[in-house]
């Protein structure tokens, strides 16, 4: 279509931070945060690596002990065209911005790559869908909703 761009930077964060553990493991722990993307190989002293996420009641700590974790939102890249506010979170059957009841959401998986992929599936498939999908893929996740609500799935406790 004339006048559209692809950007495959969600997924190339992932693989980078991917990479980059990879690379750094064999020195001992270490995390890689490649723009919201992150990546652990084994952990600290503390047992976990704590990381942030935002929330409407504030932060919230989550520890990271293996994997990685990434957050996918229609709450930062935003723009306006004319009247109408949009993100970068397009809706595959309508090739608009998602038009999803979630603002935020934030997985953990096994890798950076995997984890940017389920957050931006389980955000595009809404609140209830992406509690059923996280619960049954085991996916721990952490969903803000547009109205405010924090939602965990995925045996995220």
């Amino acid at each position: 279509v004339a006048g559209m761009r692809m950007d495959f930077g969600g997924i190339g964060k992932g693989y980078a931070a991917d990479r980059a553990v990879a690379l750094l493991a064999p020195y001992g722990p270490c995390l890689v945060n490649a723009g919201g993307d992150l990546a652990v190989a084994s952990v600290p002293e503390a047992g976990v690596w704590p990381v942030g996420v935002e929330t409407p009641s504030g932060p919230v700590t989550l520890g990271l002990a293996h994997g990685a974790l990434a957050t996918s939102g229609s709450d930062r890249r935003r723009w306006r065209a004319g009247d109408s506010v949009h993100h970068h979170l397009i809706d595959p059957s309508t090739g608009r911005p998602s038009d999803s009841d979630l603002l935020r959401v934030t997985v953990i998986a096994a890798s950076a790559v995997e984890a940017e992929v389920l957050a931006k599936a389980l955000f595009l498939a809404g609140e209830q869908a992406a509690v059923a999908e996280a619960d049954e893929l085991g996916a721990p996740a952490l969903l803000v909703t547009a109205d405010g609500r924090m939602r965990t799935a995925g045996g995220l406790g």
